[in-house]
């Protein structure tokens, strides 16, 4: 949450706190005091038109971390909530090894049959240039492995 904070923070307020204001957000998102739509329709009516992507990485995480199971449910509840809205498009990458977990929470689980998408396992070479292409463009390079 506290990412999604970080992300909206700037965009939102751009004059105030950045670090205050998200975890104002994150806070305000994990508590269920405001829901998630409500940051995200404040974007869309600042500029007309905009449709906002959410990609949300590793969300395994959120069950392997140490939180309440209301925690969950509010951020699943929430993310479900946006992915309503046709102006939102929520992208959810998690591991097979958690699919358990995803499929516990019905209405996650409908969600998830409705588009679910399996990637296989990356070969070594795409593996190598996943790491060392962003590893390039950002400057840095690669020490040879063996």
């Amino acid at each position: 949450m506290l990412d999604l904070g970080r992300a909206f923070a700037p965009l939102l307020y751009p004059e105030e706190d950045r670090v205050e204001r998200s975890r104002a957000i994150a806070h305000n998102l994990f508590s269920g005091q405001v829901p998630f739509l409500d940051y995200i329709r404040e974007l869309t009516e600042r500029a007309e038109g905009l449709r906002v992507l959410l990609v949300v990485d590793q969300f395994e995480q959120l069950f392997a971390e140490s939180r309440g199971a209301n925690q969950i449910e509010i951020f699943i509840r929430e993310l479900l909530n946006a992915s309503e809205d046709r102006s939102v498009r929520v992208v959810v990458a998690y591991r097979a090894d958690f699919h358990s977990y995803m499929i516990a929470n019905r209405r996650l689980a409908d969600r998830l049959g409705s588009g679910h998408f399996i990637l296989d396992p990356m070969r070594p070479q795409q593996l190598r240039s996943a790491i060392e292409k962003p590893a390039l463009y950002a400057g840095r390079g690669c020490p040879e492995v063996s």
